[in-house]
C-alpha cells in the first residue's frame, strides 16, 4: 500500500496538470508493484473530483478534522486498487 498526494499551484489549475500527476504517480506505484494507493484530501471538491477522475473512491470522512484560518475543515479518504 501507498500514499500520495499531490498539489497544483493557484494559477496553473484547470489544465490538466493534476490528472496527468495522478495519472503519474499511478503508473509508478504499478511499476513499483504496489496493489494499493491511498490519499487524504482536505474538503475540496475539485480535488475529488480529479482523483475520481483517475479511478479513487471515497472510503471514509474525518468531519472537522483540524482548525485552520477560524473554521474546522473535514478531510476525505479516497482509495485506488491498482491493477484492476
Amino acid at each position: 500500500m501507498g500514499s500520495i498526494g499531490i498539489g497544483v499551484r493557484e494559477g496553473y489549475r484547470d489544465m490538466v496538470i493534476g490528472t496527468e500527476l495522478l495519472k503519474t504517480l499511478i503508473a509508478e506505484a504499478e511499476k513499483m508493484g504496489l496493489k494499493v494507493l491511498t490519499c487524504v484530501l482536505s474538503i475540496n471538491e475539485r480535488a475529488i473530483h480529479i482523483h475520481e477522475k483517475v479511478g479513487f473512491r471515497e472510503t471514509g470522512k474525518k468531519p472537522k478534522f483540524y482548525y485552520r484560518n477560524g473554521k474546522y475543515i473535514g478531510e476525505v479518504i479516497m482509495m485506488k486498487e491498482l491493477g484492476v
